[in-house]
């Protein structure tokens, strides 16, 4: 239980900093924010004249994230900081044997959708 609660512990100390930062414009993985809401914002800016809406999905975005940019972007104390890269490197285990990552979010983790 402790290993998931920390995450989620963490990750709600850190959202009040990063809403406070984000762009008004950015409607994935907010609390609050559902895909209805950027379908709202969309339909609402549409000019009469255009013809085309794009979506855009980067493939694997998460699994290919940089932990060292990821971690540089996130303002906050040293000792939170090496738990986040801990948790960012620990990766997944089949059976006995483990798997770490050198990159992107862990499968499941609180930060991974």
């Amino acid at each position: 239980m402790h290993d998931r609660a920390a995450p989620g512990l963490a990750k709600v100390a850190r959202e009040p900093a990063g809403e406070a930062t984000c762009e008004p414009n950015r409607y994935g993985f907010r609390p609050g924010r559902v895909g209805h809401d950027a379908i709202e914002a969309i339909q609402a800016s549409l000019n009469p004249a255009d013809t085309y809406v794009l979506d855009a999905d980067i493939a694997q975005g998460f699994e290919r994230s940089d932990h060292q940019a990821l971690l540089a972007q996130l303002p906050t104390l040293p000792a939170l900081s090496r738990t986040i890269r801990a948790w960012l490197k620990a990766g997944v285990m089949e059976g006995a044997q483990r798997f770490p990552r050198a990159t992107g979010a862990p499968p499941g983790g609180v930060r991974s959708p």
